[in-house]
C-alpha cells in the first residue's frame, strides 16, 4: 500500500520555502510516500530526475476558465471595498487588502487536487500538504493511516472550533481523501463549482478552510462523513502540530512562522 501527497507552488514559494518542502520530504519519507506537485508556471529543470516525486503543470481547463472571468477582479484577489462616514458626514471609500477574500489565490488547492485525483486514478489514497511544511523525522505510509478517513467516509480534516473566534473555520494544511468513497469526486466538484460560477461570492468568506468546511457541510447534512482528526486540538488555533502530524511535520501558517523556519513555542500547547 502507498499514498501520494499532493501540494502547489509557483517560482516564488519554490524559492521561499517550496524547495526546503520537497528536499526534506524526499529525505525523511520512506518508499511507499510519494509528492506530486502542481506548478503554476515554469517547473525548475532541477525536480525532473528526483525519486518520488511527480511536478505537473496547472494545465488545467477549468482553472483557466476560472481565471479568466475572475482572476482579474481586485474582488476575487482579496481588495476590499471600505466605506466609513466623515466628521463632515461625506462617505470617504478606500481600498484594503484582506487575505480572507483572495479567492484568487486559495483557488490552487482545489484546482491542483482534480488534477492529481485525475493524474493518480481511481484507487490511491492521496492528501494534502501545503507547501509551507518542515519533515521534522522520518515518515512512513503506517504513520500518516491513523489520519486518513476510514473506508466509509470521504474526507479527513483538522477542524477548529475556536478560532479565529469571531467565525472559526478549519485547518486546510492537510486533507485527507478517501479514493473509492462514491462520493468525493462529486465533494470535490461541487468545490471546484463555488469558484467557476462565481459562488465564493456569496460566501461569509473566500478563503480556502472556509469555502472547505460550507461544502463539507452541506454533504453532511445529505449523510456523507467526514473525519476530523483535531481531536482535543481542535479549541486551538493551530491543531495540526498539536495532533500526531506533528511529530513528523511542521506547518508554518503565516508569514512570521517562514521567516522564522518552525512554528512557535505558543503554538505547542497540553490539550485535554
Amino acid at each position: 500500500m502507498s499514498l501520494c501527497f499532493v501540494s502547489s507552488m509557483n517560482k516564488g514559494i519554490y524559492d521561499e520555502y517550496g524547495k526546503r518542502f520537497i528536499d526534506e520530504f524526499l529525505s525523511y519519507s520512506s518508499s511507499d510516500l510519494s509528492l506530486i506537485i502542481v506548478f503554476e508556471g515554469d517547473i525548475p529543470t532541477q525536480l525532473a530526475s528526483k525519486k518520488r516525486l511527480e511536478c505537473l503543470p496547472l494545465a488545467q481547463s477549468n482553472h483557466h476558465r476560472f481565471l479568466k472571468f475572475f482572476g482579474n477582479l481586485y474582488e476575487a484577489n482579496g481588495v476590499k471595498i471600505k466605506r466609513s462616514k466623515q466628521p463632515n458626514g461625506q462617505i470617504a471609500t478606500r481600498l484594503e487588502r484582506e487575505f480572507r477574500f483572495d479567492a484568487r489565490r486559495f483557488s490552487f488547492k482545489i484546482f491542483s487536487l482534480r488534477l492529481a485525483r485525475t493524474h493518480l486514478g481511481p484507487t490511491l489514497p492521496f492528501a494534502w500538504l501545503d507547501a509551507d511544511m518542515r519533515c521534522l523525522q522520518t515518515v512512513t505510509w503506517q504513520d500518516i493511516l491513523p489520519f486518513m478517513p476510514d473506508q466509509h467516509q470521504v474526507m479527513s480534516y483538522l477542524g477548529r472550533t475556536a478560532f479565529p473566534p469571531d467565525a472559526p473555520y478549519s485547518e486546510c494544511g492537510f486533507l485527507g481523501f478517501n479514493p473509492a468513497h462514491p462520493e468525493l469526486d462529486a465533494y470535490l466538484g461541487r468545490m471546484e463549482d463555488l469558484y467557476l460560477t462565481g459562488e465564493f461570492f456569496t460566501k461569509k468568506q473566500w478563503h480556502d478552510s472556509w469555502l472547505w468546511d460550507e461544502v463539507r457541510r452541506e454533504f453532511e447534512a445529505r449523510g456523507s462523513e467526514f473525519r476530523n482528526i483535531s481531536g482535543s486540538a481542535e479549541t486551538l488555533e493551530h491543531p495540526f502540530i498539536n495532533t500526531g502530524l506533528g511529530q513528523f511535520l511542521d506547518h508554518l501558517k503565516g508569514p512570521t512562522r517562514k521567516k522564522q523556519g518552525r512554528s512557535f513555542d505558543r503554538d505547542y500547547r497540553s490539550v485535554s
